[in-house]
């Protein structure tokens, strides 16, 4: 596996060329429009490279940003699922933060028709 960068003494993780990384996350975004969704259903989902929303969270190896989603586990019987939005500063971080709630909103939306 490739050695992505280290924890500098400032405190901020960056990648080996010396590029920063920042990050925004939970472990509890919650929406009851998710209970009971299939978790292989929420990855298609998240994978659609025909959705808009999903390409803006991908995450993308060359520079290393994106949304990484986990806890599904919880999805099925919570309507609740985890991710970290990693940016190149910490606004960018934001941003795929935010893009991602509106992902999951809009997934919720188009379940709920």
């Amino acid at each position: 596996d490739e050695d992505p960068g280290q924890l500098n003494d400032d405190g901020i993780f960056h990648l080996l060329n010396g590029d920063p990384r920042f990050y925004v996350a939970t472990d509890c975004y919650r929406d009851d429009g998710l209970k009971g969704m299939d978790e292989a259903d929420l990855i298609a989902s998240l994978q659609n490279d025909e959705d808009p929303h999903a390409i803006k969270v991908k995450w993308d190896p060359e520079s290393k940003t994106g949304v990484v989603f986990h806890l599904f586990r919880f999805l099925f019987p919570y309507g609740r699922v985890g991710f970290a939005a990693i940016g190149s500063n910490s606004d960018h971080a934001q941003i795929l933060y935010d893009d991602a709630v509106s992902l999951l909103k809009q997934i919720v939306k188009k379940r709920t028709k």
